[in-house]
């Protein structure tokens, strides 16, 4: 995910080119969002009988 954290890691351009290859390498060929995030943590928050689990919101990238 692209976040602020990016900015101490690496330049400008090195980190825009980082993002991209990460990007690449995921299933559906992108990085998360804030919005990715937030939907699942509501869908972890909104269904009463989920307890106790761990979702993993990570675009794939266990799958590579």
């Amino acid at each position: 995910m692209d976040t602020p954290l990016w900015d101490q890691l690496a330049a400008p351009e090195a980190r825009q080119a980082r993002l991209t290859e990460m990007a690449a390498r995921l299933p559906g060929r992108r990085l998360a969002t804030a919005a990715d995030i937030a939907n699942a943590i509501g869908f972890l928050i909104e269904d009463d009988f989920v307890a106790g689990t761990v979702l993993h919101a990570e675009g794939g990238q266990l799958l590579v």
